[in-house]
């Protein structure tokens, strides 16, 4: 519903003010009827999915996964990296860390224009600079549509022996931010900055 707000909002842009009524009634659904938040993939089984999709020769899909995880990225924004998105910890002054550029994402409009995550866990930054560093900038991190995504992140859950089909793409980003909060001691100021 609030997509369809947004795009009346986007296309007629001078009745911005005048939509008070219809993002009253959302707030006030949305208070009756909550929105379904993604369940939180855990970090074991992130983990053992980037390692059955590394054994399958499936480096995008480990790519998208455990960066999707660590960097808390929006499924969309996953899937719109490309080489050139990612600063490795010699391309800047910032330390043993990398540094992704957004693209334009979900809250472009009200927010910032250009946002940036990160991933500082030390074995994703080696994984990914092995991965990265040959890669031409313009590469593409993964090349195929959400939809062969969706259904290489379904093979790998079913290869797995736990009963989990509840995680979505989305629950990366939860499951990260889920994590990221138990590591850093419930540390809500610092998750909030992460997750943007």
């Amino acid at each position: 519903a609030a997509e369809t707000v947004n795009a009346v909002q986007t296309s007629y842009p001078w009745l911005r003010g005048s939509l008070a009524g219809p993002w009253g009634l959302l707030r006030t659904w949305h208070m009756l009827e909550p929105p379904e938040v993604h369940p939180p993939a855990p970090r074991s089984v992130v983990e053992a999915m980037a390692a059955v999709a590394l054994s399958w020769k499936w480096w995008r899909v480990a790519t998208i996964l455990l960066t999707g995880f660590w960097a808390l990225l929006r499924p969309k924004e996953c899937w719109s990296l490309t080489r050139e998105s990612f600063a490795l910890p010699h391309e800047h002054q910032h330390g043993n860390m990398i540094l992704i550029f957004l693209g334009p994402t979900k809250v472009a409009l009200r927010g910032p224009k250009r946002q940036y995550a990160k991933v500082d866990e030390p074995y994703v930054i080696s994984f990914l600079l092995k991965v990265l560093s040959a890669l031409p900038a313009s590469e593409r991190i993964w090349n195929g549509s959400s939809a062969t995504f969706r259904t290489r992140f379904d093979d790998i859950l079913k290869a797995l022996p736990i009963p989990i089909a509840s995680i979505l793409p989305g629950s990366l980003r939860t499951g990260g931010a889920s994590t990221l909060f138990q590591l850093w001691d419930d540390n809500v100021q610092k998750l909030m900055w992460r997750g943007r």
